[in-house]
């Protein structure tokens, strides 16, 4: 504070009186990033919290159902969801049938992302999720499993949340109004030049 004692001292009080708004407004300016910094760190250990407890959730219905904790799986399909409850269960549909038809080898998940819809997305995708593939649940093939977000996060947000969750060494991400189809599968192993592929 000498250079307010130094401002006080050359123009007297008018000076700072003048001065001291600017002062304050560049202060405030110079730690807005900090601030924004501050809450998106919040953020950041809020969502890999809300991960842990999803995996450990996820783990345990696996227990429930007499299944072994998935580590891994070949094919992950990640789903963002908002609002999308009349699509969802169609959209379900057609990823299993496509797996079940063209790839019955293969380990797989499909991540739905509910990405704070109003519209009960999430229960009609596990009712959705545990009718299609309650008999491949069996044989530790296919699940559905289901997050749910704290907050929408926007698309991308979403799509964000769903690749950290999947455990699938490929991760496929499909809009639930059919947009990208699960056939397309195919043509991205075939552009990576996939060599592990379980079909092939």
């Amino acid at each position: 504070m000498l250079w307010l004692s130094l401002l006080c001292a050359l123009g007297g009080g008018a000076v700072v009186v003048a001065v001291l708004p600017v002062l304050v407004a560049v202060v405030r300016w110079l730690e807005e990033p900090l601030r924004a910094a501050a809450i998106r760190a919040r953020e950041r250990d809020a969502d890999a919290a809300e991960r842990a407890e999803w995996r450990l959730e996820m783990d345990a219905r696996d227990a429930d159902l007499g299944l072994p904790r998935a580590a891994s799986c070949y094919l992950s399909v990640v789903v963002p969801a908002y609002n999308e409850r009349a699509r969802l269960p169609s959209m379900l549909a057609a990823v299993a049938k496509y797996l079940a038809e063209h790839r019955s080898g293969i380990s797989y998940e499909i991540v739905v992302v509910d990405d704070g819809s109003t519209d009960n997305t999430a229960v009609v995708a596990e009712e959705s999720g545990a009718a299609l593939f309650r008999s491949s649940a069996r044989d530790n093939r296919g699940r559905v499993r289901v997050a749910r977000l704290s907050r929408n996060r926007g698309k991308g947000g979403a799509v964000r949340e769903g690749a950290l969750r999947a455990r699938g060494e490929w991760i496929l991400v499909a809009d639930a109004d059919g947009a990208t189809r699960v056939a397309d599968l195919e043509r991205l192993e075939r552009a990576a030049g996939a060599t592990n592929n379980p079909d092939s």
